[in-house]
């Protein structure tokens, strides 16, 4: 579990920064934020491997359950 700490942190800083610009600029919302984020991230920078398996945690198994909940509301 100590391994993903890393990439799950990065995950929740780029959640939390696009949620406040989806705040600024609700036409454009805090998805289309979040995925400029995490293109620029990428294509920019130079992440390290360690970041990789929280990362991969985020984006299959949190957002797997995160579109279930949704659907419950």
């Amino acid at each position: 579990m100590i391994k993903y700490l890393k990439g799950i942190f990065l995950t929740c800083i780029i959640a939390i920064i696009s949620t406040i610009l989806g705040h600024f600029f609700p036409i454009i919302g805090s998805a289309i934020f979040a995925i400029l984020i995490g293109i620029l991230l990428n294509n920019t920078l130079s992440l390290s491997h360690s970041l990789h398996p929280g990362i991969t945690f985020s984006s299959k198994n949190v957002l797997h359950y995160s579109i279930i909940m949704l659907g419950f509301t």
